[in-house]
């Protein structure tokens, strides 16, 4: 019978069976055999909300958090197979983040506030500590819980957390100790092995290994090209080693994190829409195409020149992070604490430059990143009704990136003039965050940060330095409603770093560009100023619990590309792509989270997120080639879905010696656009996610499956330049999607 009413749950067309789901299979799975209440859970829904986080970087319920954030734990994400950062963003609301040209380019989108250019706006942190080129990478069932801060955090986390953060929490060997070996198995010869190991030296020292590897073939064939390679392969090797350790008599406490992470991947599954496809602004210059974009049935690349360059084909990436913290309990008053991260990264990215099975050329990327981060922080309680956090941050980071173009024939590429750059990073901040209890019910929160960063670049024979400094407070009201009920207000500011245009550090352009050279060497920080309202609760049960949060933003100085022509010494003319700070725009949107344990065996969960964000008085130089007009008010801000959505339920039964667990849930994305045009579109993305999973003594068997409205869809896209009319006609990338698949995954706990 759950069989039959599970595949009726299946047929359901994703978009159109959205709420459906959610009455016909609660219903269908409510109205089953009633079993005894025993508690199968591992958490029940009242435990969940009484987990502890350091989202404030001060220990306290998940219920009462007064921001907007969404918690999955190690254990949702082994019951929901969720292993990387993509498939988490689909259980959070006002959260994506897709594939979008390999690795290196992807970025996440928090609340409508999207990449239109620049570093990235969501920051990604492992145990609080920033994290930079290794989320995509990360086999993210191996963390205690992973968290999505929702919002700018700049007065507590820094830099590039200009609209939220995510952050990964390890496990303390001290309180939870792992030793298993699992292994699974799927589609396009997927294969993951993980060995883990933990060991208890003494009551004072633990130890855990974490061993792991996942690779799967490429299932794109290069079908128009030279036929070298299949597209979309991933091998991945990685280690983890945690320490955590005590020293009683000193009232001493901590851990040590080490991550290694090695990547090896083909070319990933990219192609190119030519302009033959073109379809609007036939007369202008450029042309475009307006509509959904669509997904071709075959792609092609060149990749047998690339054997003629030296490197790897593809994809590689080599991570190293040691992150350590110590905890200093002064007094039962104040705490000590200090947080350290080292990391290094080998980066080098070699492909076939031009997305297409034109022989036009091939892109060669080398980049070395090392990043030094320190942080001081001392917590107090001064009475009952206030205690406060100051601390001082330092963080350096140095890039050292080489690229190159290679050019016909393929036999013997012809290299372009070399680009190098060195790029460094000091960020110097104060921090204090002081709360202070009103009354009973109430409580104020007031934080700042103040930073000082000065960013340098040495590029060829140009070289630069520039220092910014930002001033970003936060202040939020809390009311305990009752115990079960929490009411929020916030009002906070984010910025997003500014930054050099090396390119126009020129000396060949003329004295009559001089000043709009000066004018555009640098680009300015980005500000976002955030209000928020939002409320927390739970059923006086316990067994219904909600998150419900409105918001609106104002983004300022936003960073836009723009092309300018500079006039050179010689008489010739020159254009160059640069970023500069032309523009605002407005965010508003809303948030809400319910989840629901309906019996001891049966619960369910939905999600829904809504934030439009569109320009105001802005204007870019594509627009005016385009349309003649620069000014795109109104417009949506690029690469931003406006809806997200999920849907699932959970029921659990036994049998004999087993505990059985189905999952199933619909997620949905809505469209969104390639450029500020709002003319090209991708299409919405739409998903069903089925699981079952049996547990019996030291023994964990599942199945799961992950089925897209459309296998082979588009992930992102971006508008290029069309080789066959050397790049003087518009043209699309389009970064394809992972297949369709089923994994069968069995997992042995020592």
């Amino acid at each position: 019978m759950f069989l039959s009413n599970l595949a009726r749950c299946r047929c359901i067309h994703p978009l159109a069976g959205f709420l459906f789901l959610g009455t016909t299979c609660v219903h269908a799975y409510a109205n089953m055999n009633q079993f005894d209440d025993d508690e199968l859970f591992s958490l029940s829904l009242e435990e969940l909300l009484m987990v502890e986080v350091e989202t404030r970087k001060t220990k306290e319920n998940l219920a009462v958090v007064p921001l907007s954030n969404t918690l999955i734990t190690h254990h949702q994400m082994q019951q929901h197979n969720i292993s990387s950062i993509y498939e988490l963003a689909e259980f959070v609301p006002n959260f994506s983040y897709r594939r979008s040209f390999g690795k290196l380019q992807e970025r996440g989108v928090t609340r409508g506030v999207a990449n239109v250019t620049g570093e990235n706006v969501t920051g990604v942190f492992i145990d609080g500590m920033a994290v930079n080129g290794l989320i995509n990478s990360l086999d993210l069932s191996q963390f205690k819980y992973a968290e999505v801060v929702r919002g700018p955090q700049a007065t507590l986390y820094g830099r590039s957390t200009f609209a939220g953060a995510v952050n990964l929490t390890t496990g303390n060997p001290l309180e939870q100790l792992n030793t298993s070996a699992s292994v699974s198995i799927g589609q396009e010869q997927r294969i993951r092995t993980t060995i883990q190991f933990g060991h208890k030296i003494s009551e004072q020292l633990a130890l855990q290994f974490t061993a792991s590897t996942r690779q799967k073939s490429g299932e794109y064939n290069n079908a128009l090209g030279d036929g070298a390679g299949s597209l979309n392969e991933q091998k991945n090797q990685s280690l983890s080693i945690i320490s955590g350790f005590k020293i009683d008599e000193f009232a001493l406490d901590g851990k040590i994190t080490f991550i290694h992470s090695n990547d090896d991947d083909s070319p990933y599954a990219t192609t190119l829409q030519l302009s033959d496809k073109n379809n609007c602004f036939l007369d202008a210059g450029r042309q475009y195409f307006c509509g959904q974009l669509e997904a071709p049935n075959t792609i092609g690349y060149n990749n047998l020149g690339l054997s003629n360059i030296n490197g790897d084909v593809g994809y590689q990436n080599t991570f190293n992070l040691l992150n350590s913290h110590l905890n200093f309990k002064v007094n039962e008053s104040h705490t000590l604490k200090l947080n350290n991260s080292f990391s290094e990264q080998q980066q080098a990215y070699l492909v076939d430059g031009d997305y297409s099975s034109v022989e036009f050329y091939w892109a060669d990327n080398q980049l070395d990143r090392d990043s030094v981060t320190a942080e001081l922080q001392w917590a107090s309680t001064w009475s009952d009704s206030l205690n406060s956090l100051i601390g001082v941050f330092y963080q350096t980071n140095e890039t050292f990136n080489v690229s190159n173009a290679y050019y016909p024939p393929s036999q013997s590429p012809t290299p372009s003039p070399l680009r190098d750059e060195h790029l460094k990073l000091e960020n110097l901040a104060l921090f204090s965050s002081v709360t202070y209890q009103l009354d009973s019910q109430s409580d104020i929160i007031a934080d700042l940060r103040i930073a000082e960063e000065t960013v340098s670049f040495d590029h060829q024979v140009q070289s630069g330095q520039q220092t910014f400094n930002t001033l970003s407070p936060k202040l939020t009201y809390r009311y305990a409603y009752d115990e079960k009920t929490n009411v929020y207000a916030s009002i906070s500011n984010g910025t997003k770093p500014g930054g050099f245009n090396p390119s126009i550090w020129n000396d060949a352009l003329n004295g009559a560009n001089q000043l709009i050279r000066d004018r555009y060497r640098t680009f300015d920080q980005e500000s976002l100023w955030q209000s928020e309202i939002g409320i927390k609760g739970r059923s006086a049960s316990n067994k219904l619990s909600y998150s419900l949060n409105v918001f609106v933003a104002q983004w300022d100085d936003l960073q836009t590309s723009q092309s300018i022509t500079f006039d050179l010494n010689d008489g010739s003319t020159k254009s160059e792509g640069i970023v500069s700070n032309s523009g605002e725009a407005d965010t508003h949107g809303v948030e809400l989270e319910v989840k629901q344990q309906h019996t001891s065996r049966l619960n369910s969960w939905w999600h829904i997120g809504y934030a439009h964000t569109e320009f105001v008085d802005s204007e870019t130089s594509a627009q005016k080639e385009l349309t003649g007009v620069g000014s795109i008010n109104g417009n949506q801000i690029p690469n931003s879905p406006e809806l997200t959505g999920a849907l699932g339920v959970q029921y659990q039964t036994s049998h004999a010696q087993w505990h059985i667990r189905y999952n199933s849930s619909i997620h949905h994305e809505s469209a969104r656009f390639v450029a500020e045009h709002n003319l090209a579109e991708v299409p919405a993305i739409n998903k069903l996610r089925l699981g079952i999973t049996a547990d019996m003594s030291n023994w964990n068997v599942s199945l799961h499956t992950t089925i897209a409205e459309h296998s082979n869809h588009i992930e992102s896209a971006a508008r290029l330049g069309d080789p066959t009319t050397f790049f003087r006609l518009r043209a699309f990338g389009l970064s394809l999607s992972d297949s369709n698949f089923t994994e069968l995954t069995i997992k042995y706990q020592f």
